[in-house]
């Protein structure tokens, strides 16, 4: 069966319903095409029909830029986010996480871009500078 209805509803868009193929590599695991099938055309456990290259890395990124997108704005503190380009599967260089830091509008966060270190440590430096000139007036 293949309504087409999981593939409408992945929020990664990593199934094609025609040809019943999940793509694993940019799956996210998150499940809801299973409980979205009426029919239970899909699930899990099966073996692939082709070799599927799989990195479980690439959660890692998913996990880190999504927690610092939620507690951003939760903390009392400046939080200075800076993407890596290395070592995360479909990080795409860095552009996935640093998209999902951007998109969360975090309050109190400062999105940096891939890689750049150098201004992280500038605005931390300058957020520094501002404390302590408002601790001199006091």
């Amino acid at each position: 069966m293949s309504c087409g209805i999981c593939e409408k509803n992945c929020p990664s868009g990593c199934i094609n319903s025609k040809e019943k193929i999940v793509d694993n590599e940019t799956c996210v695991k998150c499940l809801k095409c299973l409980s979205v099938c009426p029919k239970g055309g899909i699930s899990l456990g099966k073996e692939p029909k082709k070799e599927v290259k799989f990195s479980p890395k690439r959660r890692q990124i998913i996990i880190g830029a999504t927690a610092l997108a939620v507690f951003g704005g939760m903390v009392d503190v400046p939080v200075i986010a800076v993407p890596t380009s290395v070592g995360y599967g479909t990080s795409l260089g860095g552009v996935s996480a640093l998209l999902t830091m951007l998109n969360s509008c975090s309050e109190g966060m400062t999105v940096v871009n891939i890689d750049n270190g150098f201004n992280a440590g500038y605005n931390a430096n300058q957020i520094n500078r501002l404390i302590s000139k408002g601790m001199e007036k006091k």
